[in-house]
């Protein structure tokens, strides 16, 4: 009895500990559920495609709306060029920065130039004459670049307007001319009676517009008519020659390029979209993967527990019948009488212990099923959401098409 006590309470007590042990393990295998990870997974397509739906309307009508505008420009380009006989492409620059530098730089040169002959008799010398320089250059630039524009009505296919523009140029021609003749004489003045220059070149003017004796007047004359034929030349080129042709088709270009850019940045949206969609979906995979591992070890865990409780409790029932028939034997030498009728009896130890429940092969078996089903899914997952993000951008390519 005293052997029995010991070890049944040596069995108690590994009773006690495999139970709290398994009951923590399959409380941790009971809390490491997948069912909202599978649920997910399983709902991410569609999820994905309801995404898709809230955004892509207002983004359709932001295309249709850049569209629109883009068939009306070219509605208006086409009557243009029907209404003009046009059968050629516009013909424009992309920035007009290349003929601002070239007016600039002319700007630059001719101040200098002009300023170098106007210096004499200035009374701020070189700088004065730079100064006085600059704003004469600023009118045969401003005169030469705008009648360079209007220049461009030569080509109109209407005979009047041709005529009108080569009597235009002839004027500015003879005004620039008179303009900068007035500015020799200036120069001529300057130089004799600064205090009242101008007065004396009106006169000087009037009196002769050809009476210019100084060379350094006269080559004033050819800078100033020179740079204004270069700006007269900028104007004219920095367009289309047609009048009006290269702006029409500029304003179409420009929504042209607007609506592609937009549609570019739509596309770029629903890329980035896909791609954050399919990163979450094998993110959610990879999470059931992980569960699943270590549901895995919780089970793996619970055998080993149980496995060794079951070795310990039959190593304490052989130990205890060991130590039993050794007593019976040893008590066999030892007694004067008899021994009792059921020492002959084999030694039967029956420990009173609560039994262990283990549920945890059929959560591995239901958990095994579910990520077989879930590495099923996913290529399946991953189709839906290429054919989702095909459709949509078809959708955008439609809407885009002009």
């Amino acid at each position: 009895m005293n052997i029995l006590q010991q070890v049944q309470a040596l069995a108690i007590q590994a009773n006690s500990k495999i139970i709290e042990t398994v009951a923590s393990l399959q409380s941790k295998i009971s809390q490491t559920s997948i069912t909202r990870e599978i649920s997910e997974l399983e709902n991410s397509a569609a999820e994905f495609k309801r995404d898709l739906k809230t955004f892509l309307p207002s983004q359709l009508n932001q295309l249709a709306m850049f569209r629109s505008e883009c068939l009306t420009a070219e509605d208006d380009l086409a009557a243009f060029k029907r209404a003009n006989l046009i059968r050629r492409s516009p013909n424009y620059p992309d920035s007009l920065l290349l003929f601002y530098a070239v007016l600039f730089i002319v700007f630059i040169i001719e101040s200098i130039a002009n300023g170098i002959f106007l210096a004499k008799g200035n009374d701020f010398g070189l700088v004065g004459g730079v100064s006085t320089a600059a704003i004469i250059s600023a009118i045969n630039l401003a005169v030469g670049f705008f009648s360079g524009i209007v220049f461009r009505y030569k080509n109109h296919y209407l005979s009047t307007l041709k005529v009108l523009a080569l009597i235009f140029m002839v004027f500015i021609f003879f005004l620039s001319g008179a303009f900068n003749l007035l500015v020799a004489h200036y120069r001529e003045a300057i130089a004799l009676a600064p205090d009242s220059a101008p007065r004396a070149a009106v006169d000087a003017f009037r009196q002769g517009v050809l009476d210019v004796s100084d060379i350094d007047s006269w080559l004033l004359f050819a800078v100033g008519m020179i740079m204004c034929l270069i700006a007269a030349i900028d104007g004219y080129v920095s367009g289309d020659v047609y009048p009006g042709y290269g702006k029409l088709a500029k304003q179409r270009d420009r929504l042209l390029g607007e609506l592609e850019s937009a549609r570019s940045e739509i596309l770029d949206e629903l890329d980035e979209s896909y791609t954050l969609a399919i990163e979450k979906a094998d993110q959610t995979f990879k999470s059931i993967q992980l569960h699943d591992s270590a549901m895995r070890h919780a089970i793996d865990s619970v055998r080993t527990q149980n496995s060794l409780y079951d070795s310990h409790i039959e190593g304490l029932r052989g130990n205890a019948s060991y130590l039993i028939q050794k007593y019976r034997d040893t008590n066999r030498l030892e007694r004067k009488a008899p021994p009792p009728i059921y020492f002959n009896e084999p030694v039967v130890i029956n420990f009173m212990l609560q039994p262990v429940n283990i549920d945890a092969d059929r959560d591995g078996d239901i958990n095994a099923k579910s990520l077989d089903e879930m590495a099923k899914l996913l290529p399946i997952i991953r189709n839906e959401m290429l054919e989702t993000i095909k459709h949509s951008k078809g959708d955008v390519d439609e809407a885009a098409r002009t």
